[in-house]
């Protein structure tokens, strides 16, 4: 069973998550689905204290 993925609509901003990609966003109906590829902040926070270490 594929895991699932995330998903925003550009139109209305809504984020949601699928098994597959969907070609209208459940919430506004619109075709306007894109992946979602935002990082939360634990993700942003282990990438500047990387980028601390270079130095």
């Amino acid at each position: 069973m594929p895991d699932k993925s995330k998903f925003w609509c550009a139109s209305c901003k809504y984020k949601f998550e699928r098994k597959f990609k969907p070609n209208l966003c459940p919430y506004c109906g619109k075709n306007n689905v894109e992946a979602d590829k935002s990082r939360g902040a634990e993700d942003l926070l282990r990438e500047v204290s990387e980028i601390g270490k270079d130095s």
